[in-house]
């Protein structure tokens, strides 16, 4: 058995460990709190979920949706998507990992050090206003809208058969996904940043895959695990855009090589960039 092989069977078990603890950290809830579903949740969920699993990205309209229609606080909202896309992503990290080939300590490090970020992160989340959460939410879609803007003109040429990589792009990457794992604490996915970094360092985007959802699915179940984070929350609402997601995956799995995305990747960099402008201009915060 080889070294990779050894390694993605260890993420396996600690992933399966982590779901274990935050399902019943979840049904926990679900006792205390509302036990219904919302089929436009659902509906939002299996969408985006869809998105999410061919790589487009579902963190930023879901955030949109939920900010915009849902009327939710912009504060509220990343506790929210983390939950909704934790059992979705984990599913993803079984489905991918596996297929994608990396070397050990890139698929160590490269989901060891967002985890990372994510938790120093949030030691220091409860230190920073609301405007200034405002600011950084906005800022990160407009960033995450931007670069992949970039993907879509046509400025990147990623070497498909670039496997091994350079001590300095290996820092770069591994600099990058720490800030990555930071900003989840405030709803901006790493999936589509992860992507376009590969791309800019000239790697094929494939090698990603691994270190997104592995590290994005242990940050969702590490922040199922905190009490504080089902506190006033109504966890109809995650779990409604999580049963729809759980469906998709599947089904974006099956369609993922036979669809043409480019105008589904426009549409979520408009709303990602939209979104981010509407969010740092806007004086009003939801109730």
């Amino acid at each position: 058995m080889t070294v990779s092989v050894m390694l993605t069977y260890g993420l396996f078990a600690i992933l399966a460990v982590f779901l274990l603890l935050f399902l019943k950290n979840v049904s926990s809830s679900v006792r205390k709190g509302e036990k219904k579903f919302s089929l436009p949740l659902l509906i939002v969920g299996f969408c985006f979920g869809f998105l999410d699993t061919l790589g487009v990205g579902g963190f930023a309209p879901t955030l949109s949706y939920l900010k915009h229609i849902q009327k939710i606080r912009i504060t509220e909202i990343a506790d929210i998507l983390l939950l909704s896309f934790a059992v979705p992503t984990v599913l993803q990290t079984f489905i991918f990992v596996s297929s994608v080939s990396i070397t050990p300590r890139l698929l160590i490090l490269g989901i060891t050090v967002p985890v990372l970020g994510y938790i120093i992160v949030n030691h220091i989340k409860s230190y920073i206003n609301d405007r200034h959460i405002k600011l950084i939410v906005g800022s990160g879609l407009i960033l995450s809208g931007s670069i992949a803007l970039v993907q879509n003109l046509g400025f990147t040429t990623p070497d498909h058969n670039a496997l091994l990589i350079s001590p300095p792009k290996e820092i770069v990457i591994y600099v990058s996904v720490f800030f990555f794992g930071g900003l989840t604490n405030f709803g901006i996915g790493n999936f589509s940043p992860t992507l376009i970094l590969f791309e800019l360092l000239g790697l094929d985007p494939h090698m990603g895959f691994p270190i997104m959802m592995g590290a994005c699915a242990l940050i969702m179940l590490i922040s199922g695990l905190k009490e504080k984070t089902f506190t006033n929350m109504k966890i109809f609402i995650p779990l409604s855009i999580s049963t729809g997601m759980i469906v998709a995956v599947p089904l974006g799995v099956y369609f993922i090589h036979n669809m043409n995305l480019r105008l589904i990747s426009w549409l979520v960099i408009l709303i990602s960039i939209f979104s981010g402008l509407q969010t740092i201009i806007d004086k009003k915060e939801a109730a």
